[in-house]
């Protein structure tokens, strides 16, 4: 817990308990200052705020500025332009919600009232003291106008993260105006939630994004709310979900394990969760401090009687959301989650495996796609206004007996920009590949360097060729309107010099030597040399920085920037961490390394097992029926063109154009640790290669059945209704168990 300020304590009356202020460590606070000053100048200056700003992250960015008593003129400005975001039509059926983007004309989001009017009732509660009263008084009038955008504003008590914001903004408006209507009406509505949750799980379930946002709602609601029996209730809840997240966190890639319902990194699920982990104590890292009032304000640091299950492997989670499940076995090396449906077009299900680690391991993760987005890299616009990557929402069918999981899959969509329709799996590049016994000789490799921005390979290219038997980097900028580039990101040492040298001909291009802070924002100025070019003689460019005292990192780039067009070959690259300033000696920590790339397709025939084995863990995949658009069988193929981000696929093709048929698909999956030596491996393969799978697909009906090492597995659905006929999987009335101990019913059972 942080030190007390002596001068300021906040007494809760209700609770007769203290809850001291932030009050960071110097180097923190500094942080947090200079983070805070950079961003009023670069995005959020209220003299000229540019189309697209957003509004939730301007009022979040207020609570700090109002936090390190900013100026009141700025202050004004801020709030000034955030009642500007709101909707003032009366004849607006979302009549007093927010835009969401400064320059938005209508209301496309109609979250954004709850995202908003959360900081600034924080603002309220802890740092009325640091306004003005001119400034107190907007606050006032915003909240006051906002409250009944809250009040009209419809959220599903299955909409989790949503559903507890808007809880905590009702009640706390009506603590703090003494508005015993917009109180009661808080509390029930939390009542009714607290029910919902005992009876249908968290229904948000294993969102790395969410739960952060779930987490944060009802730490403000345990920490700074006065009224005893909501706060404790707030504890219990808090208590439920580190519960779920201690069960399913996958250590060895500090991510949580299982599928997640809405996960915004598909390839590597990672999200806003994960913070909280390292401020628990829970990553093996030192215990982080919260490093902004409303982190800080909003953390609650959870019993230990929960938080000590991610120690136990292996053990095997199952929790209920909605009327489904999802099921997860976590192991040493690897976990294997299953879940019985999908939530929602951005879920990692039915089948997820996390194998060995690494933070940026690609997740072994099924999903049906249309527009080629393999990796989730694409964003498309949606309907809240948004830019996200989306994939298809197949009607699945699933079981799973620890660490075995049988599932079938089908779905029929014709949606605007598909271009056809696919069954994905992604898979990490750095494991070794077998075809049943066979081992596969599969090309991964991957350069130090990354790209951005990435090529759209229309018209901007990275291209590795031989030229006269010598490996160029080619890099083609035919578009004014974006940029493309190559990176690699290091960790600095403040007052060291480091110097880029780069072999280049053709256009102009330029280098980079960008520094960041320990939060990773990035330190004025940009850096930057201009490489005016030779268009058929190499010349060698030399950039040399110093690193800057608060940097901790930095990045070195050869880019073609926006309104910039080029055509340029690289040979030759060395990054060097100089001895001294002008010592020509020094540590090359990036070279240029390169190799021509040499795609794949490998066929992987239907019934077949592909297995991958990495840091002493093996994964089977067995891809027992696919079929295409007119209901054909078609093998899947083992593609490498993912090496940009450590990642491979396997794919089944439906078809190559829009359709309205059906796409169907089953597969049967099994993954083991230990794997640490010649004979398990070959016992591994032996055990998966015997395993029995059979199948019928008529009129509609899909049969599969595994003889699987657990248990058999029965599966039977119709595909083109999307309908289940019958399955082995039997489990019912758990809430949340870990290894057969019912834990979630054991804590709800604390509620008041």
């Amino acid at each position: 817990m942080l030190k007390i300020k002596t001068a300021i304590l906040l007494i809760f009356i209700s609770s007769f308990s203290l809850f001291p202020d932030f009050n960071p460590d110097k180097e923190t606070y500094n942080i947090l200052l200079k983070n805070t000053e950079s961003d009023l100048k670069n995005r959020y200056n209220p003299d000229e705020l540019k189309a697209g700003t957003s509004g939730p992250d301007m009022a979040a960015f207020l609570v700090n500025a109002v936090y390190l008593n900013f100026p009141d003129e700025q202050i004004k400005k801020i709030l000034s332009n955030i009642a500007k975001m709101q909707n003032l039509d009366s004849s607006s059926k979302n009549y007093q919600n927010f835009y969401w983007y400064w320059g938005d004309k209508t209301v496309k989001d109609t979250n954004a009232v709850e995202f908003i009017f959360q900081q600034l009732i924080f603002i309220k509660i802890i740092f009325s003291n640091n306004l003005t009263k001119t400034s107190l008084k907007t606050l006032d009038d915003i909240l006051k106008s906002a409250i009944k955008g809250i009040k009209s504003h419809n959220v599903k008590l299955s909409y989790t993260n949503i559903i507890l914001m808007k809880i905590w903004n009702m009640i706390s408006y009506g603590e703090t105006y003494n508005d015993k209507a917009v109180f009661d009406e808080g509390v029930k509505l939390f009542n009714d939630w607290i029910k919902y949750t005992s009876e249908y799980g968290i229904c948000e379930y294993l969102s790395p994004t969410y739960y952060a946002i779930d987490l944060k709602n009802l730490g403000l609601m345990q920490n700074l709310l006065k009224d005893k029996k909501i706060k404790e209730n707030a504890g219990v809840m808090l208590n439920l979900f580190w519960c779920d997240m201690s069960a399913n966190w996958y250590a060895p890639s500090l991510r949580l394990g299982g599928t997640h319902s809405r996960d915004y990194d598909r390839l590597y699920g990672h999200g806003q969760i994960d913070p909280f982990f390292d401020f628990a104590g829970l990553t093996g890292k030192v215990k982080t401090q919260q490093k902004t009032p409303f982190e800080y304000y909003s953390y609650y640091d959870p019993p230990e009687k929960y938080t000590q299950i991610v120690n136990k492997t292996p053990r095997y989670t199952i929790q209920k959301w909605n009327d489904n499940y999802a099921l997860n076995y976590t192991g040493k090396n690897f976990s294997i989650g299953s879940s019985t449906a999908n939530y929602y077009n951005m879920d990692k299900t039915p089948l997820v495996i996390n194998l060995g680690s690494g933070e940026k391991t690609a997740v072994i993760n099924f999903f049906m796609d249309g527009r080629g987005d393999y990796y989730g890299f694409k964003k498309i616009m949606e309907g809240s206004g948004h830019m996200k990557s989306l994939h298809l929402k197949p009607f699945i069918s699933s079981d799973q007996e620890k660490n075995e999981v049988l599932f079938s899959a089908s779905c029929r969509d014709n949606s605007e920009g598909l271009t056809g329709l696919e069954s994905v799996i992604t898979l990490p590049s750095d494991g070794a590949y077998y075809l049943n016994d066979k081992k596969l000789d599969v090309y991964t490799f991957q350069s130090m360097w990354r790209q951005y921005p990435k090529p759209d390979n229309i018209k901007t290219f990275i291209n590795t060729t031989k030229n006269n038997n010598e490996t160029v980097l080619e890099i083609i900028d035919n578009d004014e309107n974006s940029g493309v580039g190559i990176y690699y990101d290091f960790k600095a040492v403040s007052g060291k010099y480091y110097k880029t040298e780069a072999e280049i001909k053709g256009k102009n291009i330029y280098l980079y030597i960008n520094w960041y802070n320990s939060t990773n924002k990035r330190l004025d100025p940009e850096n930057n040399v201009k490489a005016e070019c030779l268009e058929n003689t190499y010349t060698n460019f030399i950039q040399t920085e110093p690193a800057p005292q608060d940097a901790v990192s930095g990045r070195v780039w050869i880019y073609s920037t926006i309104k910039n067009t080029t055509q340029n070959y690289i040979r030759d690259i060395k990054f060097i961490e100089l001895d001294e300033k002008n010592s020509e000696k020094g540590k090359v920590i990036a070279q240029f390394d390169f190799k021509e790339m040499k795609n794949e397709k490998i066929e992987i025939p239907l019934n077949n097992n592909l297995i991958i084995v990495r840091d002493n863990a093996a994964a089977a995949l067995r891809i027992i029926d696919c079929y295409d658009k007119n209901g054909k069988k078609t093998n899947v193929y083992l593609y490498n063109d993912g090496l940009e981000y450590g990642a491979l696929r396997l794919t089944g093709t439906h078809s190559v154009i829009p359709t309205d048929n059906i796409a169907v698909i089953s597969c049967w999956a099994y993954a083991e640790d230990n794997i640490d030596n010649e004979n398990k491996l070959n016992e591994f393969i032996n055990k998966v290669v015997n395993i029995k799978s059979k199948s019928d697909y008529t009129d509609n009906i899909l049969t599969v059945e595994v003889n699987g090492v657990n248990k058999v597995f029965k599966l039977s659905s119709d595909m083109e209704r999307f309908q289940k006929i019958s399955s082995t999987f039997k489990i019912k009335n758990i809430l949340l168990s870990v290894d057969n101990i019912e834990y979630g019913k054991e804590i709800l059972n604390s509620i008041r």
